[in-house]
């Protein structure tokens, strides 16, 4: 799942699975209740990591896999809770488990990040806060 700041709110608003973030933001949880969750990548990291495949002169023929971490819909709601304590996410998500697939992290994702100026991937909880931002 994709996530971060808008592009062009104007123009574009939240698309597609940065727009499942909003929902939850406006208390829609049955937007997200049906909706995969697995692992999520901040918009802002697909698009270093896109950079980096068209212009760094070392990345030549890779496969560059763009996920962060797992994640679970009560961990977005949870997030998005902390900065804002007086307004109520109900109902609560319920609990869910992680899924546990067998796949590793992508370290050469993370290196090529690394390599474009950034400490790693951004987290979820900053990843979740630039999706809204702009609704707070």
């Amino acid at each position: 799942m994709s996530m971060g700041p808008s592009l062009d709110l104007v123009n574009q608003g939240h698309p597609s699975t940065s727009g499942l973030t909003e929902a939850i933001y406006e208390g829609n949880m049955e937007a997200a209740r049906g909706a995969a969750r697995y692992f999520y990548v901040d918009v802002q990291d697909t698009a270093r990591l896109r950079a980096a495949a068209l212009l760094h002169p070392r990345m030549e023929n890779e496969r560059i896999f763009f996920y962060a971490a797992p994640y679970t819909w009560r961990d977005i709601q949870t997030t998005l809770a902390k900065p804002y304590p007086d307004r109520i996410f109900a109902p609560q998500m319920e609990a869910s488990r992680l899924d546990r697939s067998d796949i590793e992290l992508p370290a050469k994702a993370e290196y090529w990040l690394q390599e474009m100026g950034r400490m790693g991937w951004t987290s979820l909880e900053d990843s979740v806060l630039a999706n809204i931002r702009d609704l707070a």
